[in-house]
């Protein structure tokens, strides 16, 4: 259940190469997320039974290049100049650190950690699931509702340059979708692809 099936698209119809599946023709084939990004921001890894997804290690560096200098700014640029008298300089460099360490953790904590737990039958973000919360497919459900996994595309052209970044998409049968990793490197997305729809056993889609 883990081989990619192309299905070609085009913009006036959708021709369904590998399958017929009805679901297929009623899902979505236009990029779930917009924006996206030009290296591997997530990894997808295999313990204790479930398959998690989190920040890569380059992801977490990158991110963090914003938190370190945020917190000296802060906690050392900004102390030294109140005590020098300088209060509207220890003012402002106080602001720029508490914005550059409020980047920096929104960046960590945009995409939280996505667990697929086939003991527990569910997936979810965070630390566990909350059966008394209902609704939001895009943070946690049952697996049972997941029918396909579905990987599509996006150019994007960013300070006169652009680069394709790669979704992986939980694909529900009325054709509804939640993403769960958009990133820039095209083998690694379909290696955690084929990896995850073998562990769900259901069917992988690729828009082509």
């Amino acid at each position: 259940m883990s081989a990619i099936k192309d299905i070609r698209i085009n913009k006036f119809e959708l021709k369904l190469a590998d399958t017929d599946d009805p679901v297929a023709e009623k899902t979505s084939w236009d990029p779930l997320k917009s924006g996206g990004a030009n290296f591997k921001t997530q990894d997808m890894v295999e313990t204790q039974g479930r398959i998690v997804i989190k920040h890569s290690v380059t992801a977490i560096i990158l991110y963090s290049m914003f938190l370190l200098p945020g917190l000296g700014i802060f906690f050392i640029v900004s102390p030294t100049l109140f005590l020098e008298g300088e209060s509207g300089g220890g003012s402002a460099m106080a602001l720029l650190g508490a914005l550059f360490i409020g980047v920096s953790l929104l960046m960590l904590s945009s995409k939280k950690h996505m667990t697929f737990d086939r003991t527990l039958g569910t997936y979810f973000c965070g630390k566990s699931y909350d059966g008394s919360k209902r609704g939001d497919a895009s943070r946690q459900g049952r697996l049972s509702d997941i029918y396909a996994l579905q990987i599509i595309s996006e150019s994007i052209r960013s300070n006169n340059r652009s680069y394709r970044s790669y979704e992986l998409n939980l694909v529900f049968r009325d054709g509804e979708r939640a993403n769960v990793m958009d990133h820039g490197s095209e083998l690694e997305i379909e290696a955690s692809a084929k990896q995850l729809a073998a562990y769900l056993d259901r069917p992988l889609w690729k828009a082509t």
